[in-house]
């Protein structure tokens, strides 16, 4: 099965693909086993990617925080909501072949929250799907149990940090700006020394 890179995302942006969702309980699960309910799914995606169909088929584990386990038709290593990021990694004129990627979806499986691998090519699923699923399953079982694994480990103790001790701000002391006045300058009053009669005039001798 192969698909123009354009088409494939116009069909997602369009909501053109199959999707089928189911629910199991974590106690059936584990009573059951997980091909009993993968089953359906599994014929689902087989009966689509005969017709060259794409498809979404997700099967939602009821674990304390629901885990969902996706099986989507792609071409590239990213689930379908990011179909716009495609054109970053292909040219959007080739053909290229589908593949059968899983999609976990949990804030137990990493930091992200989401881990995609890929299981086959759609070619090789139709040619021996029997053997295909059962890979699959065993890959499920695998995340599962790494899941559960993270789930019950203890939560670690945030050691309380005591709290540091605040430092006093230093007191700021304005300082009142002191202007120092300038020393009054003495005006020395000189006295007027008193004027000097002029000198009588001696008469002429005769």
């Amino acid at each position: 099965m192969e698909i123009n890179v354009q088409s494939y995302q116009n069909a997602i942006a369009e909501g053109n693909y199959e999707q089928v969702r189911k629910t199991v309980d974590l106690t059936d699960l584990k009573e059951q086993g997980l091909a009993q309910f993968m089953a359906s799914l599994y014929e689902s995606i087989q009966t689509a990617t005969e017709k060259n169909h794409l498809i979404q088929a997700t099967l939602e584990v009821t674990y304390k925080e629901p885990v969902l386990v996706t099986l989507e038709t792609g071409i590239i290593n990213l689930p379908m909501e990011n179909y716009k990021k495609v054109n970053n990694f292909l040219e959007i004129e080739e053909i290229v072949p589908v593949n059968l990627y899983l999609v976990i979806s949990s804030q137990w499986v990493n930091v992200s929250g989401l881990r995609i691998d890929k299981m086959t090519d759609i070619e090789s699923y139709l040619k021996d799907f029997t053997v295909k699923n059962a890979e699959i399953n065993d890959a499920i079982y695998e995340k599962l149990d790494f899941i559960e694994a993270e789930m019950s480990k203890p939560k670690p103790i945030a050691k309380e940090v005591p709290a540091a001790k605040q430092k006093t701000p230093a007191k700021k002391t304005t300082k009142k700006a002191t202007t120092k006045k300038a020393p009054a300058k003495k005006t020395t009053t000189r006295k007027n020394a008193p004027a000097k009669k002029p000198a009588a005039k001696k008469p002429a001798a005769k």
